[in-house]
């Protein structure tokens, strides 16, 4: 007659369980989106800065008789920061499952030829790969 085999496993899941919940709260949209659209606000005015669109293309060029208007009413302040104002206005939401950067009007009417109120391809890369390494360690590397 044959012997049976009988394997017993315990398993103390007590850890995982832990570890599952820490990564569960890193997933808490209060907390998470706001900081999502914190780093997008500063990716968008580091493009603005280095007058270059999402992608990281510059600027198209100016029009003479624009950049002679432009440096006899501010000189050569760049023109974002001309009055303050325009910088001033680029701002951030984070509400429910929608994070934005917006812009009340001040700088989208001054460069309607540009586009520059966005995200390129790279920062959402990093955004992602960030994302993982907050969800997985809790420490936020996203720039």
């Amino acid at each position: 007659m044959a012997e049976l085999l009988t394997i017993t496993v315990e398993l103390d899941a007590k850890e995982m369980r832990e570890e599952l919940a820490r990564m569960s709260d890193r997933m808490d949209p209060d907390v998470l989106d706001p900081r999502l659209a914190k780093s997008a606000l500063d990716e968008v005015r580091e493009s603005y800065q280095a007058q270059r669109d999402p992608d990281g293309n510059p600027w198209p060029g100016e029009d003479p008789e624009y950049l002679r208007e432009k440096a006899r009413r501010w000189g050569a302040k760049p023109m974002l920061h001309a009055s303050e104002r325009l910088w001033q206005s680029l701002g951030f939401t984070a509400e429910g499952d929608i994070g934005a950067v917006n812009d009340p009007g001040y700088a989208a009417a001054v460069n309607a030829r540009r586009e520059f109120l966005g995200v390129g391809e790279d920062w959402l890369s990093r955004a992602d790969e960030g994302l993982l390494e907050y969800v997985d360690t809790g420490e936020w590397v996203i720039q």
